[in-house]
């Protein structure tokens, strides 16, 4: 029998809200040369009833004989792939038409890129009505913002299938809750991650998502990819950094002359010890400035000025965002 060139994962638990749009959302895609490898993790709802409806001769079905987790069940269903690439969709979650032909056409046309992801609309119930999330595309950028957090979407990814197949990587279950995450930040380290620039996926958004029910956790195992992450750099982050480097991205840091002297050293730190590397300058610096000015665009006077004095990651030139903080400390500080 012909491998196809696309095997889709689709992991499934207690999905019978979702699951039968999921699976509908793939078999009409453009893209026809594929297979749908559907791995039910021992679910107590009608979820196995509902894709047992299906005939699309494209389906495999498999069966967990118990609960184990997301983890294992994707570790599980690698060894049924057949395809040359893989592709991962949530239960919940719905592929727009072309995306399956769009990623084929960018990953067949540029062999040095090891996996592709996509912009997302983030929907409750309507699909066309959506919160747009627009991660950066480049492999550059990427590389960039997984310092501190995933600018990947697991579940619009697709992956050269040697790369999860040969023994390479695999999901780990030391990062419950951000094993995608812990992923992308190894393998960025070896191959080129980009993502395009289009919605090509509509992400449900409903209590029983696990970014939802396991936040805590999955901030836990986040903070250790950073961690691990800041350890390549060749830092030792105290768990004060680590907890001020968490927070930089979300900007949820008090207002205060201590954390902005402390958050201007750390990224100092980081952005001197990546010059070591082969990080990027520009884009990281692009992600640095974005993070500062949103903690100092408030910061009255605090000196502001007086500490970007002392930030190289200022020192990158060009940047479009530059002017424009100017313009909103000046704004703010009189």
């Amino acid at each position: 029998m012909k491998s196809p060139l696309v095997s889709i994962l689709l992991p499934v638990f207690n999905a019978e809200a979702y699951v039968a749009e999921s699976i509908q959302s793939l078999l009409a895609q453009t893209f026809t040369d594929f297979e749908l490898i559907i791995l039910d993790d021992g679910s107590t709802d009608q979820s196995v009833a509902i894709i047992q409806k299906f005939t699309d001769p494209r389906i495999r079905f498999f069966q967990q004989p118990t609960n184990q987790g997301l983890i294992v069940t994707l570790n599980s269903a690698l060894d049924y792939v057949r395809g040359k690439y893989i592709a991962r969709q949530d239960a919940d979650d719905l592929s727009l038409p072309e995306r399956l032909a769009k990623q084929v056409e960018l990953m067949e046309q540029n062999p040095t890129i090891g996996l592709c992801s996509s912009w997302i609309g983030f929907f409750d119930t309507n699909p066309t009505d959506y919160a747009l999330y627009a991660p950066p595309t480049s492999n550059e950028a990427i590389r960039a913002h997984l310092l501190w957090h995933c600018p990947v979407v697991h579940g619009a990814m697709m992956v050269r299938s040697h790369l999860l197949t040969g023994g390479s990587w695999v999901y780990e279950a030391a990062f419950p809750h951000a094993e995608d995450y812990r992923l992308f930040a190894q393998m960025a380290q070896n191959e080129a991650l980009v993502n395009l620039p289009e919605v090509l996926l509509m992400v449900r958004q409903h209590p029983a998502k696990v970014s939802q029910r396991f936040r805590v956790l999955q901030q836990q195992s986040t903070v250790a990819v950073q961690r691990s992450l800041l350890l390549q750099l060749g830092l030792k982050p105290t768990e004060a950094q680590m907890a001020l480097h968490y927070q930089l991205y979300s900007g949820h840091l008090p207002q205060d002359r201590a954390t902005l002297q402390a958050a201007a050293e750390w990224l100092g730190l980081v952005y001197e010890a990546a010059r070591r590397t082969n990080y990027d300058l520009q884009a990281l610096a692009v992600v640095m400035q974005q993070m500062w000015g949103k903690l100092a665009a408030g910061q009255v006077g605090l000196d502001v000025w007086r500490l970007e004095k002392t930030l190289s990651f200022f020192q990158q030139k060009p940047w479009w965002y530059w002017p424009q903080l100017k313009r909103w400390a000046r704004h703010w500080m009189g």
